[in-house]
């Protein structure tokens, strides 16, 4: 599913992240694709629907903190969403 920043698909715990747009701000506060999330401020993504998780990351101008795995390594990012005009 798609939000303005970034597309993500169903992952074992969480959601991965499938496409990031270049430029905006998922890719400027460094999400990689093939991340995976798993938290969105502080709240588990394991059992969340695809769309309830993609209403996260509408943009809405809130600061979110993700964390999730890129490999074996933990990531937390912090991020802005904003709307694109």
């Amino acid at each position: 599913m798609k939000s303005n920043i970034i597309s993500i698909a169903l992952a074992e715990n969480g959601f991965r992240v499938s496409d990031i747009y270049k430029g905006l701000t998922a890719d400027k506060a460094g999400l990689k694709t093939g991340d995976v999330l798993l938290e969105v401020d502080g709240k588990s993504l394991s059992k969340m629907s695809l769309g309830k998780a993609s209403k996260m990351f509408m943009p809405d101008g809130r600061e979110r903190v993700l964390k999730g795995r890129r490999g074996a390594e933990t990531i937390q990012i912090k991020l802005t969403s904003t709307k694109v005009e």
